[in-house]
């Protein structure tokens, strides 16, 4: 378990206490030798964001964000951006891009938070250019969803580009099953685009002078029906076309065009102006349609609603507690408490309940460690979980000055784990009679078991770290690494 790790860190101990010197100090010297290191990068960042040197912390924060985007590990590369969301507040692009993570690791709740704050009815301007790239990069460049979300995007914004974009994707709607369901509303949106010019069908047709005859739709039907009979077939295929026109024009009447054209199609199948003219009756005939309807408002409830419908992932709960675990790992407390408190009725117990327990214990709810370490107790099956579990639980009784009970659990501990975390401190600064561990254990910790203080590595003394000004992360060395971080870390 990583947390046992954490526990046994110095650095993160130095840290822990807020010997902020030595866990810089240490920091720079493990940084010579694995310069790109994520968590090296990761841990100096918090070590200036706490002695507030904002520049520096975000400098480092920038070149852990960096080295996971190289490894293309989202969990790493929301780790960053949070730390980063953390100095810099809410922003369109950090949000863009926790969107674009979460959403690639099937962390639902952050998806739809990220996408809610991008789509406020205030900032909604500002975030285009980041709703773009957020759209694009997870449905493409140019698929019919792509035009879909960014044309109610623009429409909202009142951009011609928001039109033209769901006028092209009326043809492509079939493509997608969930599209098909937005048919009519699309239709409603653009109606007045899909007002069609009948000077179209004019130029389609190529008759001489057709805008400028008065035609009778009626009497030129009749005129081609007449040609027809008596073998005009030339003329009669003008005439019929020219009421196809007329019809249109003059009434808007679709089905009398449509009536003309099988018409033509029986006379003259091979005639290449056919489907030309039944693709312009078409659109004709949508925008006649929904000409007579009311074109909707775009409320941004209603694009929120939409965008959630169509980039929401497929959940993933064993990432998403991940996630909130690595937070917790990371001293981010505030940020995922409510988190851990909405699945702890609904997830195994197993797999976030340490870490739910340190996060409770850090942010000093001592009373609920203990009321819900006594129900975890119950729920897990892990022998490692509930060491954790029993250990927070001793930790917060501590703290609340009932030490009798504390060192009870301390010993049972101990008689299992005599390494586990720091029990064996607790244990050495009570009388043995007051601790309730068995015989064999008091006269380990008394004789047979000599313990040293953990000796404080030598660091040599550094030069004055340079403070960086400005938001831009200075670039680092690209070493190749020489050793997992864990054996660089000094364990007590």
């Amino acid at each position: 378990m990583v947390l046992r790790e954490r526990f046994q860190n110095l650095a993160f101990k130095y840290f822990n206490n807020r010997e902020f010197d030595k866990a810089l100090k240490l920091v720079d010297r493990l940084l010579e030798d694995s310069k790109e290191n994520f968590d090296l990068l990761l841990f100096k960042g918090d070590i200036f964001a706490e002695i507030e040197e904002i520049g520096a912390a975000q400098d480092y924060y920038v070149s852990a964000l960096e080295k996971a985007n190289r490894e293309k590990d989202h969990f790493k590369r929301l780790l960053a951006l949070m730390k980063l969301r953390r100095i810099q507040g809410e922003t369109n692009e950090l949000n863009s891009r926790i969107f674009v993570s979460a959403y690639h690791l099937g962390l639902l709740k952050l998806c739809r938070n990220s996408i809610s704050k991008l789509l406020r009815e205030d900032i909604i301007s500002d975030s285009q250019k980041f709703i773009e790239r957020l759209v694009k990069e997870i449905k493409g460049e140019d698929s019919p969803v792509t035009r879909f979300l960014l044309g109610i995007l623009y429409a909202k914004l009142e951009k011609e580009e928001g039109i033209k974009l769901l006028k092209s994707l009326l043809d492509k709607i079939e493509e997608d099953e969930k599209l098909k369901n937005y048919r009519d509303f699309i239709e409603k949106l653009v109606s007045l685009a899909l007002r069609v010019d009948i000077k179209e069908l004019e130029d389609i047709l190529e008759i001489e002078g057709l805008s400028e005859k008065k035609l009778e739709p009626a009497a030129t039907l009749e005129l081609a029906d007449l040609l027809k009979s008596i073998g005009s077939r030339e003329e009669a295929l003008l005439e019929y076309y020219s009421a196809i026109y007329s019809y249109l024009k003059t009434e808007g009447n679709v089905e009398k065009a449509k009536e003309i054209l099988e018409k033509i199609k029986e006379m003259a199948p091979q005639d290449e102006r056919i489907y030309k003219v039944e693709g312009f009756i078409e659109k004709f005939e949508r925008g006649t349609r929904v000409s007579k309807t009311e074109v909707p408002e775009i409320k941004t409830d209603f694009i929120l609603k939409v965008y959630n419908e169509f980039l929401s992932p497929e959940e993933n709960i064993e990432n998403y507690i991940k996630f909130l675990n690595m937070m917790a790992e990371w001293n981010m407390f505030e940020e995922i408490v409510n988190d851990y408190k909405e699945i702890e009725d609904k997830e195994k117990v197993d797999l976030f309940a340490p870490y739910y327990l340190y996060v409770l214990f850090m942010i000093g709810e001592f009373e609920e460690v203990i009321s819900k370490s006594e129900k975890f107790t119950e729920e897990t099956e892990s022998e490692e979980a509930l060491k954790f579990i029993k250990y927070f639980k001793a930790l917060s009784l501590y703290k609340l000055d009932k030490k009798e009970e504390a060192f009870e659990i301390f010993g049972s501990l101990y008689e299992q784990d005599p390494g586990f975390l720091d029990i064996k401190e607790y244990i050495e600064v009570k009388r043995p009679e007051e601790i309730a561990v068995s015989e064999g254990v008091i006269k380990e910790v008394k004789g047979e078991f000599k313990y040293e203080e953990p000796q404080e590595i030598e660091v040599e003394e550094i030069e004055k770290v340079e403070i960086y000004e400005g938001k831009e992360a200075k670039p680092l060395e690209e070493r190749i690494y020489k050793k997992p971080i864990n054996e660089y870390f000094v364990i007590i």
